[in-house]
């Protein structure tokens, strides 16, 4: 999903927003990653408002005209992590915020997601001794982003208990 090009987290973080959206509109409130996808959401709407072509993209792009195909909540995540890491490593760039967008190539899918698949994963429970060996896997206070630079640090601080959320979503 996303070239080489530093400012291809914007159009890929467009595309991932409304996947999201397609899955949480087919998620009961209550379901045990409602809060995660929200999160998600949240802060890909961040991303995609630090660049001042992206709401023009946005306009210009109607992602239904795009084919759908369905695939797992993993892939998507999966994708959304890989998003977020290509952004840990471009984010500070002072060129990020003008860069022009790429345009979407044709071919791009969108992940349409069916009530059947959402309420499939309502019966998607973590166990309690999963969460205990999490607790053994993470120490919080030994992350590499407590050394290096403090705008590094801090974005990095900033994105650790969210890719944390998005990895422990993936356990087994």
């Amino acid at each position: 999903m996303l070239c080489s090009d530093p400012c291809c987290v914007f159009p890929a973080a467009v595309v991932l927003l409304d996947s999201w959206h397609v899955l949480l509109r087919n998620l009961w409130d209550e379901h045990l990653n409602h809060s995660l996808i929200l999160d998600l959401k949240q802060t890909l709407e961040k991303i995609i408002k630090k660049n001042k072509y992206t709401e023009r993209f946005q306009e210009e792009t109607d992602l239904s005209h795009y084919s759908t195909s369905s695939s797992s909540p993993e892939q998507l995540l999966k994708l959304t992590s890989e998003l977020f890491t290509k952004w840990l490593d471009i984010g500070c760039l002072p060129s990020i915020e003008t860069c022009s967008l790429p345009t979407l190539p044709p071919s791009v899918e969108r992940k349409d997601y069916g009530p059947s698949r959402a309420r499939l994963l309502t019966t998607r429970a973590i166990s309690s001794v999963e969460e205990s060996q999490l607790d053994k896997i993470i120490d919080y206070e030994h992350t590499p982003s407590s050394s290096g630079p403090l705008s590094l640090s801090y974005s990095a601080s900033f994105w650790s208990p969210l890719l944390f959320r998005l990895y422990w979503w993936l356990l087994p």
